[in-house]
């Protein structure tokens, strides 16, 4: 009985420290397609067609992290086009650039 139950809350916190992360970690931004937004990535500078967000997850060598990707094609958003630390995405007839660097997400809408 005590071997199930501790088992049963080394479950519990496994998924919570896998589920949580990929469910609760992005949001969507009304701004830009309603494409998805890392939630602890903070707004750094807002062009015409650009945002740039500081977000420490964010690697021009690794590029997004798998968890985002996937959070961004569960949205519906469509994976395209990947040159270096730039992807492509669309949904519909919109289109987004995102652009991985170091530290550092381009958003080009």
């Amino acid at each position: 009985m005590k071997k199930a139950h501790i088992t049963f809350v080394v479950v519990i916190i496994v998924c919570i420290l896998v589920v949580y992360p990929r469910v609760f970690a992005y949001g969507q931004s009304s701004t830009i397609h309603d494409f998805p937004i890392p939630k602890a990535a903070e707004l750094t500078q807002i062009n015409q067609h650009t945002k740039i967000y500081h977000w420490s997850k964010a690697s021009e060598e690794k590029g997004i992290p798998s968890s985002y990707e996937s959070f961004i094609e569960r949205t519906g958003w469509k994976k395209g086009e990947q040159e270096g630390a730039s992807i492509i995405f669309t949904k519909g007839t919109k289109t987004i650039e995102l652009i991985s660097m170091t530290n550092q997400l381009t958003i080009i809408y």
